[in-house]
């Protein structure tokens, strides 16, 4: 339980230190522009996850590669669309305004599992929760200057891809369990290795099309890299300890450090990533971010 916990806080906190980094890269390295940086991101991070894949590789992983690359070819692309869609929007708008939206996210896997699917079925707690978001998003676009409609567009962008590859993702960890990897927590650190060599491979082959810049932008992508890497892997870890219901609860606190994060950078004078703003709007934000927590919550009741 301790284990789960703390991987679950780590988890968060640095996915929203992730998002730091992304922001501070975007506004720094203006050449190679927000894509730029993200796929050299991800070609980081495949690099990375090619060690990770040497060290849990199984002869069917190899062998049975066209059972998950389906699955694995769409969550690639899903996430790649969902991301690209949050590093452009954080060249407009501060990390710790966008982060805690990522909430909204339960509006649309309702939809995909409910509607769609129709794999769940939800019930008064659940709608509760659905209302609570978007009251959460409303009091968040209020907090201090309003979000403008592009950016805030780009985020409704990010969260149906999200949406799209966790299911296109937890497809995947499934198919990997039955190619003789029987530990599921297991199973999925594999698959997200799996799924970062095929982003990174798919990041390789649109870079060339982008702004060549200087190898400071690489060194610019390095700290969310492996932030995000890391979150990845420890999120799992807690899906594993506490299960995933209370493992989403513990990951929507990310909204939470986002906003502290944001409001610690402003304070000491990095207004190029956070904008300086007034207690009363920290405190707004802080509660918009508190709100989505408590949607995540009432989501999971009678589940």
């Amino acid at each position: 339980m301790e284990i789960g916990l703390i991987s679950g806080l780590l988890a968060a906190f640095l996915m929203a230190l992730a998002f730091a980094f992304s922001s501070y890269a975007v506004r720094n390295f203006k050449k190679a522009g927000s894509l730029g940086i993200l796929l050299r991101a991800n070609i980081i991070i495949a690099l990375i996850s090619v060690f990770g894949l040497l060290l849990t590789y199984k002869t069917a992983l190899g062998t049975q590669w066209r059972v998950y690359l389906p699955v694995t070819l769409g969550g690639a692309l899903c996430n790649l669309v969902g991301q690209a869609a949050i590093f452009l929007a954080q060249k407009r708008v501060d990390s710790s305004r966008l982060v805690p939206l990522l909430g909204l996210k339960l509006i649309f896997l309702a939809i995909i599992n409910g509607l769609l699917l129709q794999s769940e079925v939800y019930g008064t707690w659940q709608y509760i929760a659905i209302a609570c978001t978007i009251f959460s998003a409303f009091f968040l676009n209020n907090a201090g200057t309003k979000i403008p409609i592009v950016p805030f567009l780009l985020m409704m962008i990010t969260c149906i891809s999200y949406s799209v590859a966790d299911t296109f993702l937890r497809t995947q960890t499934l198919q990997i369990k039955a190619l003789g990897y029987n530990n599921i927590c297991l199973a999925a650190v594999v698959g997200t290795f799996v799924f970062f060599l095929f982003l990174g491979l798919i990041s390789a082959i649109l870079l060339p099309f982008l702004p060549r810049d200087t190898w400071a932008a690489w060194k610019g992508a390095i700290p969310f890299s492996l932030c995000w890497l890391t979150s990845i892997v420890l999120i799992l870890i807690c899906f594993a300890e506490l299960g995933t219901v209370a493992g989403n609860i513990v990951q929507s606190l990310r909204g939470i450090f986002a906003i502290l994060i944001g409001g610690l950078l402003a304070m000491l004078g990095y207004h190029k990533m956070e904008q300086k703003i007034t207690a009363v709007i920290f405190y707004k934000r802080l509660f918009a971010g508190f709100l989505m927590v408590i949607a995540i919550y009432l989501f999971t009741l009678g589940k």
